[in-house]
């Protein structure tokens, strides 16, 4: 925060001083009395005395306003003045009001540089009210006169780039001061802000600047703004110690030019102020003033100003050599710039690796993560800028991610990378797969990477953002995995597949079929040991959850028809899931394999699907249509084989509890039991003629209230029907086969003369459809009275055709009559 200051003309007791006159008229409290001292007379309004001598004087309003910028004593002064005319208590001429802003810490004019404060609306042009002024603090807006301004006015001024560029070297002499003649208050302040930008900002704070004054060599400042009504034209003639600037006549007299500074003016001018402030802090930052070799540093840094030349590199590469080690450690970044930025026949790998070696600590051997990686991001840096690699054909505003580095810069980071530490080699790898590079990385690293990767599987997620990651991920695979695999016993092997099974197929998305071949490579089932056997059953078991289709390992453990009890496990090993993806994935592995099961398979692989589900679960879960989906595959695990009874009195219990509490599993149920019943006729017949049998009411009530829903559904309810009434007949309750009969027929009579051809073409196609089907679908019809005329079997019959079945059916052959 600043402390102000007021200095003019004062009544008796309304200034610091206590009298009247001239004086410290109001100040910040606790502003020192030496600081007051300190402005005397230097930063002061100094009134242009033939003027104020005249006859008559000339009106104060014709003055220019005068701007001011002094370092004296530890402290800055930036203030604003303005002539008044005459003095308060008399009619003399010469009274004048100077606000000053002063300050110790350069921090105040974070926002602002002090040609810019000038213009701030923050000065009176009156006497403060009291003699107690608060603090200032300057914020963060935009100012009348800015940077833009300022450029603008530079450009628009005859030669005007190129006067900056002479002012710029001409002030590397300490002693030399600068005078800008001028009738403009903006235009003197606009190129004090030009000038003092082409110097970091802690340097320009200490170039003062005063306008306006009618002598230059009176003025304590390095930058005077001469008022062009108060003298001659400057006309181009040398004077000592003096760079004389006529913006009126539009001359100069100096000549020459430094190369750089011309370069870093131009680049000021043509729109890019900030990179450049960017890099004359940086410049500060490591306490360097405007020598040659440092500005040759700036403009490349801050700038990415190409080094044209190998001389230029070999230049560049001396001034890195004699940088502080402090400097070296603390900007690898930006001094990596230059080198990443030098034109390609200027560099090469060598030297680029010579300049690298010289940025990290140790030479070739980086220690740790943060230090490359701060070499990668220099590159960045240079490829944000938006001009592409220098030489090269790329776009203007080419996005950073997608430039690609030159080989020669790829070429001395990859130099460097077999002495880093795995860490550094994935940070490395990582920064230039960002940068879309096509990097050649040596085998020794890549196996290197994967080495590291298998000793530390939680870098997975690293390692999977990683150039080259399919690549170190082939070498983990072939030269890690699969030999630990192969000559581990089966619980390390266990161990591994637990391990890495998840990580390859979750960072791989897709598939882990590859990586999963190779593992079973070594192994034929058949020649398996039982601990082997159980190991790949886990694993096949753990793979999905990741792979809802891994063909390859199911395809391999299925290659011959697997052990029973093996199948068994594995149907355990898949334990509980609500996935429905999973779920319909179960259903057709298990169906293709019951087809490959042996008869004396089939009691194994029911027991281990109705054990899968021993437990009650809440009707509403997603497990428990999976418990009664895996009764039903039990039942047709059972239905075409030679059951035990104790095997179907269990599915046909499961499938009884489960059904009175989920209605929507009726239809499929009941009719399982029905063909159950074709091999074991006594206990499928005592369940299905149980008095109140609900499976068998859910049936007439399915028949009654949801058979309309769609074509396949009432076609496949018709069937159903017509095969119950089949064998209702003989084994059937009667009162149950009489409710499905009149259930029918009141749903026959409901039928158009479409949805009736469509159940009649149904009956008579289906290849299962047998003389005693067409026998119950005319007495069907006859007790209907519907008065439609059956066609005879001869007549009607087709050729047999699959069954429409619905789309989650697979095949239903398990519910079609076997002969």
């Amino acid at each position: 925060m600043f402390d102000q200051f007021v200095y003019t003309d004062c009544r008796a007791g309304q200034g610091l001083g206590g009298g009247g006159g001239l004086q410290f008229q109001a100040c910040t409290e606790g502003l020192p009395e030496d600081a007051l001292r300190a402005a005397m007379p230097s930063a002061i309004y100094k009134v242009h005395e033939p003027w104020m001598l005249t006859a008559p004087p000339t009106p104060a309003d014709r003055y220019p306003r005068y701007s001011v910028h002094l370092p004296l004593g530890g402290r800055w002064y930036t203030g604003r003045g303005r002539y008044l005319g005459r003095a308060v208590a008399s009619a003399r001429e010469g009274n004048h009001l100077t606000h000053i802003l002063t300050t110790t810490s350069a921090e105040d004019y974070t926002h602002f540089r002090p040609a810019e404060v000038c213009s701030l609306p923050v000065w009176r042009e009156t006497p403060a009210p009291e003699q107690r002024m608060p603090g200032v603090e300057l914020r963060a807006e935009d100012a009348p006169l800015g940077i833009a301004e300022a450029v603008e006015i530079v450009r628009r001024t005859p030669h005007g780039p190129d006067h900056l560029a002479a002012i710029v070297t001409a002030m590397e002499d300490p002693d030399l001061r600068v005078a800008i003649r001028t009738d403009s208050e903006q235009e003197a302040l606009a190129w004090f802000l030009a000038i003092t930008a082409q110097f970091p900002i802690t340097q320009s704070l200490e170039i003062g600047f005063e306008a306006f004054v009618g002598d230059p060599y009176a003025s304590p400042a390095r930058l005077v703004g001469v008022y062009a009504s108060w003298s001659r034209p400057f006309g181009g003639r040398r004077t000592p110690r003096l760079c004389a600037v006529d913006l009126v006549e539009g001359t100069i007299n100096v000549d020459g030019t430094d190369p750089d500074a011309e370069w870093t003016v131009r680049q000021w001018c043509d729109g890019r102020a900030d990179d450049v402030d960017d890099a004359l802090d940086l410049l500060d930052s490591w306490g360097m003033t405007m020598s040659a070799a440092a500005q040759v540093a700036v403009n490349a840094v801050g700038l990415g100003r190409p080094l044209e030349t190998t001389e230029a590199v070999e230049k560049y590469l001396t001034f890195l050599e004699g940088l502080a080690p402090e400097i070296l450690a603390n900007n690898q970044r930006s001094l990596a710039a230059p080198l990443l930025a030098a034109r390609d026949d200027a560099s090469d790998g060598a030297l680029v690796r010579r300049g690298l070696e010289l940025l990290l600590p140790g030479g070739a051997t980086p220690a740790t993560d943060a230090i490359m990686s701060s070499v990668i991001q220099a590159w960045s840096r240079v490829a944000r800028s938006g001009r592409g690699w220098p030489g090269t054909a790329y776009p203007q505003g080419f996005a950073w991610s997608t430039g690609r580095m030159p080989e020669r810069i790829t070429t001395g980071l990859v130099s460097l990378l077999d002495a880093a530490d795995p860490a550094t080699q994935l940070s490395v790898l990582t920064w230039l797969e960002l940068s879309g590079t096509d990097l050649r990385v040596p085998s020794s690293v890549l196996s290197g990477l994967a080495g590291w990767w298998f000793q530390n599987p939680s870098q997975a997620e690293a390692m999977a953002h990683a150039a080259h990651y399919f690549t170190i991920r082939d070498h983990l695979i072939d030269e890690q995995l699969v030999p630990a695999i192969v000559r581990a016993d089966a619980p390390e092997r266990l161990r591994l597949g637990q391990i890495w099974h998840p990580v390859l197929a979750d960072l791989e998305i897709v598939s882990f079929e590859a990586p999963l071949e190779r593992c079973l490579a070594p192994y034929r089932y058949r020649d398996a040991s039982p601990a082997t056997r159980q190991f790949l059953i886990d694993l096949l078991a753990r793979s999905m959850p990741w792979l809802k289709v891994n063909r390859l390992g199911w395809a391999w453990f299925f290659a011959v028809p697997p052990d029973p009890a093996d199948l068994a496990r594995l149907v355990t090993a898949l334990g509980y899931t609500a996935d429905p993806e999973l779920l319909e994935y179960a259903d057709k592995i298990l169906e293709a394999t019951l087809r490959s099961t042996s008869s004396s398979g089939a009691h194994p692989l029911a027991e281990a699907l109705l054990a899968s589900r021993a437990t009650r679960l809440s009707p509403d879960s997603a497990a428990f249509v999976t418990r009664v989906k895996d009764a039903q595959w039990a039942m047709r695990t059972l239905e075409s084989r030679s059951a035990d009874s104790e095997l179907v009195q269990q599915a046909l219990q499961i499938l009884t509890e489960e059904s009175e509490a989920q209605p929507s599993a009726l239809p499929e149920t009941t009719q399982l039991a029905i063909h159950l019943w074709q091999w074991n006729p006594a206990l499928v017949g005592a369940y299905l003629s149980r008095p109140r049998d609900d499976q068998f009411a859910g049936l007439i009530s399915f028949v009654e209230q949801e058979w309309r829903r769609d074509a396949r559904r009432r076609n496949r309810t018709f069937l159903h029907a017509l095969y119950v009434l089949n064998a209702g007949d003989r084994d059937l309750h009667r009162e149950y086969s009489q409710a499905l009969r009149t259930a029918l027929a009141t749903a026959v009579e409901r039928l158009s003369e479409e949805e009736y051809q469509g159940v009649r073409r149904a009956v008579f196609e289906d290849g299962a459809a047998g003389d005693k089907w067409l026998e119950a679908w005319d007495q069907l019809v006859k007790s209907v009275g519907a008065g439609r005329r059956m066609p005879s079997p001869e007549s009607g019959r087709v050729r047999a055709k699959e069954l429409p079945l619905e789309p989650d059916a697979p095949e239903g052959r398990w519910w079609k009559r076997r002969k």
